[in-house]
């Protein structure tokens, strides 16, 4: 059995988990559809170039997901978990300008030990596979590669 809200606060809520829902289904859909819009036109150029149905599915399908993205960009705007992630995004954006970013030097520097790590860490590996698998096929089981 399905209960109304009560106070003013909860029925404001929930008033706003609608609209979000509605906005979500809205531009979900709209994006679905010019995606496959947008593929529709692409399999009929290739499968016929010569007829022009691709001129008018590509217009429909970039405005479709242009609509979807438009519905996404106002749930991030207006709902509160997007206006957090929107504020963590601003917040990561201005802490990458306190960074100190090493130099150019520093950087080769740096990627030269990993990929020498990287070089002799294979190695060893390979090595120790390859001793495991003499160890077990030659020693242990006898089996004897021609």
């Amino acid at each position: 059995r399905h209960h109304a809200p009560r106070t003013d606060v909860a029925r404001e809520r929930l008033s706003q988990l609608r609209r979000m829902w509605a906005l979500l289904l809205i531009g979900g859909g709209t994006g679905f559809a010019g995606v496959a819009f947008l593929l529709t036109s692409l399999h009929h150029w290739y499968v016929n170039p010569e007829r022009n149905a691709s001129f008018i599915l590509i217009p429909i399908g970039f405005t479709s997901i242009l609509i979807g993205l438009a519905a996404g960009i106002a749930i991030a705007w207006f709902s509160g978990p997007g206006q957090r992630f929107l504020a963590f995004g601003r917040d990561a954006w201005a802490e990458t300008k306190r960074v100190v970013w090493p130099e150019r030097k520093e950087t080769w520097m740096v990627t030269a030990y990993v990929f020498a790590f990287v070089l002799v860490m294979a190695i060893f590996l390979w090595f120790v596979d390859k001793s495991l698998e003499w160890l077990l096929y030659d020693v242990v089981l006898g089996w004897k590669r021609s």
